[in-house]
């Protein structure tokens, strides 16, 4: 290390140190609260979630912030749905009571995830009948 080097080390810091700015903590910052983002609630979405292989889709029954990406991060897995079963296979699961959690604290599903949980509700009072 020469003399040149140390000279630049600390006006370097000074630099960086007049360029950072602190923010109160506030409630909006707060570990408390959840899924918001500077005390803004982030829109909540149950959608599908792709997994599978090549022409064998399986997909997640998912809920997931809606600037997350469609095979991203989620808060949530509510159940399974395959559109092609084979054999034994179950088409559709899904977890009607978180579902109707997530609706109630204002998730909105897609128009396919709707169709498939009306398709659970259905087959849920089929069952139980």
């Amino acid at each position: 290390m020469n003399d040149r080097s140390i000279g630049l080390v600390p006006k370097i810091l000074s630099t960086f140190a007049n360029s950072i700015t602190i923010f109160p903590l506030t409630d909006a910052f707060s570990p408390t609260r959840s899924r918001t983002a500077f005390g803004i609630a982030m829109a909540l979405k149950i959608r599908l979630q792709k997994r599978g292989r090549a022409h064998r889709p399986i997909y997640k029954v998912v809920v997931a912030e809606s600037s997350a990406r469609r095979d991203g991060r989620f808060v949530e897995q509510l159940g399974n749905y395959n559109p092609s079963p084979m054999g034994a296979e179950v088409r559709l699961t899904v977890d009607l009571l978180r579902v109707d959690y997530w609706l109630g604290v204002g998730a909105q599903p897609t128009d396919t995830v709707r169709n498939l949980i009306r398709d659970a509700r259905k087959g849920s009072t089929a069952a139980a009948a």
